[in-house]
């Protein structure tokens, strides 16, 4: 991702994320410095 698109410190909610790729797109952002909430049917999980 380049310098001027940054997601550090930005707010990612992701819905349907309990796999698949719900689940790598939470993994990705993370990794990106953004904080995330993961939501899905069986419950929603916060990844900082």
């Amino acid at each position: 991702m380049s310098e001027n698109m940054s997601i550090k410190g930005k707010r990612v909610l992701i819905t349907a994320g309990a796999g698949g790729l719900g689940l790598e797109m939470a993994r990705v952002f993370s990794a990106a410095g953004a904080r995330v909430l993961v939501c899905d049917v069986s419950g929603c999980n916060v990844f900082i």
